[in-house]
């Protein structure tokens, strides 16, 4: 005969949540503007653009979207979705309680019947931000866009170097008391002991234990 205990029962919950948090699919790296070029030789697979929840997500063509067209697997878990002027854009919304990792495969098809007749997105659930501009081509990108690509890219690049170099220079030395002692034997402060300097009222409830004073050991000069 089983037994039911409210423990038991709590224990198997958390499981089968642990189970299902780890079959979500991992999310990929997100970037404010995503770029995909299609070609009759490129297999036929969805690539992954991360949405966020509540946040409008929008797909650039440089081919007609036929109307009535687009699709979306599962069903219900978009807020909105339409279509742009002349059908060269489609614009979604995830739901507010979008998951992270989660995934909805939306399918468009376009009007010309020209190979690729169509192209497919895995719409990955991100926590914090989400691709606002996605350009899809099917033609030969002009030059004017592969420099701006290229710019956006070397800009990039240079942010994150200049972040990390932010960042280092933060984390180059610890802060708070370490940070002091550090400094210390560093040689950039001087430390005074200053207990046997101060006079403690024998009326106080609190006691002096350890009294310490920092100084910096190099002194601005004045300007000439």
């Amino acid at each position: 005969m089983l037994h039911s205990y409210p423990g038991a029962v709590l224990v198997v919950s958390l499981l089968a949540g642990v189970v299902k948090a780890e079959e979500l699919p991992p999310v990929s790296h997100c970037a404010a503007t995503a770029r995909f070029d299609l070609s009759v030789e490129s297999p036929e697979r969805a690539s992954d653009v991360c949405v966020s929840a509540d946040e409008p997500t929008t797909f650039f063509f440089d081919s007609r979207v036929a109307v009535g067209a687009v699709e979306f697997q599962p069903e219900g878990r978009l807020v909105d979705w339409s279509q742009g002027k002349e059908s060269l854009s489609t614009t979604v919304i995830p739901k507010g309680d979008y998951l992270p990792g989660e995934r909805v495969r939306v399918t468009v098809r376009f009007a010309d019947g020209t190979l690729p007749t169509s192209a497919s997105f895995w719409l990955v659930g991100h926590a914090a931000r989400g691709t606002r501009r996605v350009e899809v081509y099917r033609q030969p990108r002009p030059p004017d866009v592969l420099k701006k690509e290229r710019d956006e890219a070397r800009a990039e690049a240079r942010q994150c170097q200049e972040d990390k170099a932010r960042l280092l220079a933060e984390h180059e030395a610890p802060g708070g008391l370490m940070g002091s002692a550090w400094l210390e034997r560093a040689g950039v402060v001087a430390l005074k002991e200053l207990k046997g300097l101060l006079k403690e009222r024998q009326a106080n409830a609190l006691w002096l234990r350890e009294a310490t004073s920092y100084s910096s050991r190099s002194r601005e000069r004045p300007a000439q």
